[in-house]
């Protein structure tokens, strides 16, 4: 193709069609980036899901929760009915208290025998006696309070509470029912994190060389495009067909965009 040639005022010659070049060769440059890029298709799946059971046994009063439903770290999601723990909570909180007050007592006594004992008024029998009577009092005072955070973490652990920010998945508990978790817990709540997923793919071993745990990659879902690293390589193959692949797994924050596991995804490798 010939070159169009005019003269500017000054008389040097000027390229007829410099823009339309210029976008020629940025589009090529495009092109030629894009080659250079691996696409595998993955699909995407929870980064954490989590099997919520009931640590203590008892009867379920409340379900606070549907399957679907986002909830926030803390939130409550299934409650038993408390009153049983409730009440051994304050049995061990007055017991405490008793406790304490027994223990300064024997705590007095033990230094004015020890007083005594400095101005040979005290046999060595005597001073032995008070210090087994601080002893036991003060074992007395050690289970005590040792019964106290039982029962606390027993009325505390009567309520599944929400890990982490996450959906409700799948929800097996009714009001009502009884939670037996003495010899084999049973699942009350599915959840998953939001917020971050995975976007899992399957990749042949030639093609590991050029992915590494972190190693920064796109992932496009639908209409969307989002940063990601790479999460885990699987160290053991899956054989499919007559070739061994490897699962990696990219990491990804959805920016408030809701997905669901199984949705497709690309992955792109630079």
């Amino acid at each position: 193709m010939k070159k169009s040639r005019r003269n500017n005022r000054n008389g040097n010659p000027v390229l007829k069609y410099p823009l339309l070049m210029v976008n020629i060769l940025f589009l090529t440059l495009i092109s030629n980036s894009e080659l250079h890029a691996d696409e595998y298709p993955a699909e995407l799946v929870w980064m954490n899901r989590v099997e919520l059971s009931m640590f203590v046994s008892g009867i379920i009063k409340d379900v606070f929760v549907k399957p679907g439903d986002l909830v926030v770290k803390g939130k409550p999601l299934v409650k038993l009915d408390t009153r049983i723990k409730q009440a051994q909570y304050e049995e061990s909180v007055a017991e405490l208290e008793l406790q304490i007050r027994l223990r300064s007592e024997e705590k007095r006594e033990l230094d004015r025998a020890i007083e005594l004992y400095d101005r040979l008024v005290l046999s060595n029998h005597e001073l032995e006696v008070a210090h087994i009577a601080y002893a036991r009092a003060d074992a007395a005072y050690n289970s005590a309070k040792a019964k106290k955070v039982r029962a606390e973490i027993l009325l505390e652990k009567s309520t599944i509470v929400a890990p982490f920010d996450g959906y409700v998945l799948g929800l097996f508990a009714e009001t009502g029912q009884t939670v037996v978790s003495d010899l084999q817990p049973v699942t009350l709540i599915t959840f998953a994190r939001s917020g971050k997923m995975l976007a899992r793919m399957q990749i042949e071993a030639s093609s590991l060389s050029g992915v590494s745990p972190g190693a920064k990659v796109k992932i496009k879902t639908g209409s969307n495009t989002f940063n990601g690293s790479v999460y885990t390589i699987a160290l053991e193959p899956k054989k499919e067909k007559d070739s061994l692949l490897y699962q990696v797994d990219v990491s990804f924050d959805t920016e408030n965009n809701r997905y669901r596991a199984g949705q497709p995804a690309t992955i792109i490798l630079k």
